[in-house]
C-alpha cells in the first residue's frame, strides 16, 4: 500500500512512472557521484597545480588535456560497444579510483610531474565518466522517456556542483586539499556499485555500431557541406576558445590571492555559489528565454557576458571581475546555452545528426582547447606574465561568437524549412521540449503549407514543442484535401480536449 502511494506521488510530482522510481534514483544518485568525484578533482586539481607549480604551465595543460581527452575517447570508442556497459562503467570507474589513490600517494614527490599528470588526469575522468553516465542511462531508458525523466537524472549532477562545491570549500581548511583525493576516490567507487546494482536489474543492451574512427571522416564531410552545421562548429570553435581563455584569467588571477588550502576552499565555494545560481535558472529561466526571445537570441546571452566580463578585466583586473566573468560562463553556458545548442541540431537529418554531433565534440572542442593553449604559450613568451591583456583575446573572440551567433539566424530557420518540406525529423531522440519562438512561427507556417507532407512533418513535431494558437490551425486542417493530414490533425485535437 504505501509502495502504491508512493509511486503515485511521484508519477504527480516528477512523471516517474510505476516501476521506474528505483532506476531514476540509482542514476540520480550515479550522476551526482560522477558531477561530485569531477567537481572535487578538479578543484583540489587546480589548487595544487597552481600552487605547486609555474603558471607559465597552465596553457601546456589545455593542450594536453585536450590531446590526451581525444585519444582516450579513440581508444574508448574502438571497445564501447563490446563490452557490457555496466561492467565497463563500473570497470572504469575503480580504475579511476585507484588512480586517485595513486595520485594521493604520489603527492609531494619531488619535482612538479606528479601535479602536471594529475591536471590531465581529472580532465580525462570528467570526460569519461559522464560519457559512460548518459550511454548506460540511454541503454537503460527508451529515448520517448527522456524528456519525462533525464530532467530529473541529470539534476543530481547539479546538485553535485552545490553539495561537492561546499564539501570542499570547508574540507579542504580542515584536512588539506591532498585529501581530499581519496573523497573523489570514494564517490568513484560507489559509481562502480551503482553501475552493478543498475546491471542486475534491467537487461543490458550491447550495442553494436561503426567505430569512430570509420563515422569520423563522414561526419567531417556531412559537416562541411551543410553552411548550417559550419555555423553550429564555427559556434563551437568560438565557445570552446572564449571559455579557456575565461579559464586562464580565472585560474592565473586566483592563484595570486590565495595559498594551496585557502585556494581549493575557494574554488569549491566557487562551484557551489555558481551551482546553486545554475539549478535556480535551469529550472526557472531556461524554458521562459528561449520562449520569450528564442534560440538566436537565447544562444547571445553568453558571449555578451563573457564579452563585457573580459573587458572588465582588461579594465578593472582583479580577483572580483574574473570571478564574475567565469561565473557567468558557469551559470549560463551549462543551462540556457546548452539546452539552446541541442535544439540547433533539430534541422540536422536524423541520419547525419550523431556524426556531426561526435565530429563537432570530439575534434572541433579539443582543436578549439588546444589551439587556445598554443595561442596562450605564444602570448607568454611575448608579453610575459600579465594577465589584464588576455581580457583583450577573449572579448574579441566572444565578439566573434556573437557574430556567428547574428548570422546563424537565417540558416537555422531555412534548415528547419527545409527539413519539414523533405524528410520527417527524427524527434524520438530529442531529448528536450522545443520552447524557441522561432521555431514555433516555423512550425505554423508549416501548417499552412499546401503541401500535405511538410503539413504532416509539422503535425509530427508539434507534441514536441510549444506553439501558441496551434488549436486554429489544427480545426482548419479538418478541412484539408489530404485525408491523413485531416486524420492527424483530429488526433491532436483529441490530446489537446
Amino acid at each position: 500500500m504505501r509502495s502504491e502511494r508512493r509511486e503515485r506521488i511521484l508519477e504527480v510530482l516528477f512523471q516517474i512512472r510505476p516501476g521506474e522510481g528505483r532506476l531514476t534514483f540509482l542514476l540520480f544518485l550515479h550522476g551526482l557521484s560522477v558531477v561530485g568525484a569531477f567537481i572535487v578533482g578538479r578543484s583540489v586539481r587546480d589548487a595544487l597545480f597552481l600552487a605547486n607549480t609555474t603558471r607559465d604551465k597552465l596553457p601546456l595543460m589545455y593542450i594536453a588535456s585536450a590531446l590526451a581527452v581525444a585519444l582516450v575517447g579513440f581508444v574508448y570508442s574502438r571497445i564501447a560497444d563490446r563490452v557490457r556497459r555496466d561492467l565497463l562503467t563500473a570497470g572504469t570507474a575503480l580504475l579511476f579510483a585507484l588512480g586517485f589513490v595513486a595520485v594521493r600517494i604520489a603527492l609531494g614527490s619531488p619535482g612538479d610531474r606528479v601535479y602536471l599528470a594529475f591536471y590531465v588526469f581529472v580532465e580525462v575522468v570528467g570526460a569519461l565518466t559522464v560519457i559512460q553516465f548518459w550511454t548506460l542511462t540511454n541503454d537503460i531508458f527508451h529515448a520517448r522517456d527522456a524528456k519525462r525523466l533525464f530532467g530529473i537524472i541529470g539534476a543530481g549532477g547539479t546538485l553535485a556542483n552545490i553539495v561537492f562545491g561546499g564539501a570542499v570549500g570547508v574540507l579542504a581548511r580542515r584536512l588539506g586539499a591532498e585529501n581530499l583525493t581519496l573523497l573523489c576516490a570514494l564517490l568513484l567507487a560507489g559509481v562502480a556499485v551503482l553501475a552493478t546494482r543498475l546491471g542486475r536489474r534491467v537487461p543490458m543492451r550491447l550495442a553494436r555500431g561503426r567505430t569512430a574512427g570509420r563515422a569520423a571522416r563522414p561526419a567531417a564531410a556531412r559537416v562541411f557541406a551543410s553552411s548550417h552545421l559550419k555555423f553550429v562548429a564555427a559556434l563551437a570553435a568560438f565557445t570552446f576558445v572564449t571559455t579557456t581563455l575565461v579559464d586562464f584569467q580565472f585560474k592565473t588571477i586566483a592563484a595570486a590571492a590565495y595559498e594551496k588550502d585557502e585556494l581549493a576552499a575557494f574554488f569549491g565555494t566557487f562551484y557551489a555559489a555558481t551551482g546553486a545560481l545554475a539549478l535556480f535558472v535551469q529550472f526557472f529561466a531556461t524554458s521562459r528565454v528561449l520562449s520569450g526571445l528564442g534560440v538566436i537570441a537565447a544562444l547571445a546571452i553568453l558571449p555578451t557576458f563573457l564579452g563585457v566580463g573580459s573587458l572588465g578585466i582588461l579594465l578593472v583586473p582583479g580577483l572580483w571581475s574574473a570571478t564574475f566573468t567565469k561565473g557567468s560562463e558557469f551559470v549560463f553556458r551549462y543551462t540556457i546555452n546548452d539546452a539552446t545548442t541541442q535544439l540547433l541540431f533539430l534541422p540536422v537529418p536524423a541520419s547525419a545528426r550523431g556524426g556531426a554531433k561526435a565530429f563537432i565534440d570530439g575534434v572541433i572542442k579539443p582543436a578549439a582547447i588546444a589551439g587556445s593553449g598554443l595561442l596562450l604559450l605564444a602570448y607568454k613568451a611575448c608579453v610575459g606574465n600579465r594577465v589584464g591583456p588576455v581580457g583583450v583575446a577573449s572579448a574579441l573572440s566572444a565578439l566573434g561568437w556573437g557574430l556567428v551567433v547574428f548570422k546563424l539566424r537565417g540558416h537555422y530557420v531555412r534548415s528547419l524549412q527545409d527539413t519539414l518540406r523533405r524528410r520527417r525529423l527524427d524527434l524520438e531522440s530529442a531529448r528536450h521540449h522545443i520552447y524557441d519562438g522561432a521555431t514555433s512561427k516555423v512550425l505554423l507556417r508549416a501548417l499552412e503549407s499546401p503541401e500535405p507532407q511538410e503539413v504532416l512533418n509539422a503535425l509530427e513535431m508539434l507534441p514536441h514543442a510549444t506553439v501558441g494558437k496551434a488549436d486554429h490551425h489544427l480545426v482548419r486542417l479538418l478541412a484539408n484535401p489530404s485525408a491523413e493530414v485531416r486524420k492527424c490533425a483530429l488526433e491532436h485535437l483529441g490530446r489537446i480536449g
